[in-house]
């Protein structure tokens, strides 16, 4: 006999045609944090879409390590695409291993020392700050926290607040903008349409 396939739940709360919408606009850290009861894998809708979501860290560590050969990206990758092409973070297959070979040198223990160095001195300062700031916006922070790091260890300078502020600002809108064009054939969006790929993430045939 064949073994039947495990088809993951779905989370409660699905309406036909929207599905798990309402509760995800709602609050959506609750809504995700709240997937952890229902197994470890479980799936949610958004509207046609199906959205499958790991809530194991065996899992997880399977899919990221041992059995990686057998996972895509996916279409957000696809979609990062428009301003990467094939960089390390959105590249897979082959050309994922030979950029990572190219990094591999600049993550040698004694590089990533002089990387935290960099990261203290980039950082305090800006902790230190909030203490008189009043309330801040986690996300906006974080950030610019992240942007300033990044700018200070590949380029040993960050830019002044006002202008850091402007960039990591823009960046979000600018991200959402590009991550909502169709995945269609349109002229223009030829960059968005996902491949098809076989078991290994590599495209097929």
């Amino acid at each position: 006999m064949n073994a039947v396939p495990h088809v993951p739940p779905y989370a409660p709360g699905r309406v036909p045609l929207i599905g798990h919408v309402v509760p995800l606009a709602r609050d959506r850290l609750a809504f995700l944090q709240g997937l952890r009861a229902h197994g470890p894998i479980v799936r949610f809708s958004i509207g046609p879409k199906t959205v499958t979501v790991i809530n194991s860290p065996e899992l997880l560590q399977e899919m990221l390590t041992t059995k990686s050969r057998h996972f895509s990206k996916g279409l957000l990758f696809e979609k990062l695409k428009l301003f990467g092409k094939d960089a390390l973070p959105v590249a897979e297959g082959s050309r994922h291993l030979t950029r990572r070979r190219l990094m591999q040198p600049a993550f040698h223990r004694q590089q990533v020392d002089g990387y935290l160095r960099t990261m203290h001195s980039t950082v305090d300062p800006m902790i230190a700050a909030w203490q008189s700031m009043g309330p801040l916006d986690p996300k906006t922070e974080m950030q610019l926290m992240t942007q300033n790091v990044v700018m200070a260890a590949l380029f040993s300078t960050t830019p002044t607040a006002h202008p850091g502020t402007r960039s990591s600002g823009a960046s979000t809108p600018c991200s959402r903008r590009r991550s909502a064009v169709p995945c269609c054939p349109f002229p223009g969006s030829s960059g968005c349409r996902p491949r098809e790929t076989g078991r290994s993430g590599r495209p097929a045939g």
